[in-house]
């Protein structure tokens, strides 16, 4: 079920599953520091209502380059709401783009402190599977 819908990201919630989705587009090439921001402060909520275990995250489609600021916010802001709204697994899918793509892996080497499992892959089934996995 969708349950926010932005021109740069999607978010679902699978109740069965106890999964949220994030599928971030295109246009995420257009946002600033700002708009990526309130995007992610959107995702936080959603996590806080919908209490999932399982995070989905497709960014083959983001185009945003995440800064160091921005890496540290992030940390600060976002990861640290993961583990205590219960999320046990994240996976995410890594943008096509090379400089996003390592922009995020920076930001989830940032988190030392994660009580969560973050993976990352390039496939979605893969992905998928791993996250329903015990």
């Amino acid at each position: 079920m969708v349950v926010s819908k932005t021109d740069y990201l999607k978010i679902d919630f699978e109740n069965e599953t106890k999964m949220l989705k994030a599928l971030w587009y295109p246009k995420s090439k257009e946002l600033n520091d700002d708009e990526y921001k309130k995007e992610l402060y959107i995702w936080r909520d959603m996590i806080e209502k919908h209490q999932p275990i399982r995070l989905f995250v497709d960014t083959r489609e983001m185009f945003f380059v995440i800064s160091v600021d921005i890496q540290k916010w992030f940390v600060a802001e976002i990861f640290g709401s993961y583990s205590g709204y219960g999320v046990k697994k994240n996976a995410h899918i890594l943008p096509k783009e090379l400089f996003a793509s390592v922009s995020v892996e920076q930001a989830f080497d940032e988190d030392e402190n994660a009580k969560y499992e973050t993976v990352f892959f390039d496939d979605e089934q893969e992905a998928i599977k791993w996250l329903l996995s015990n």
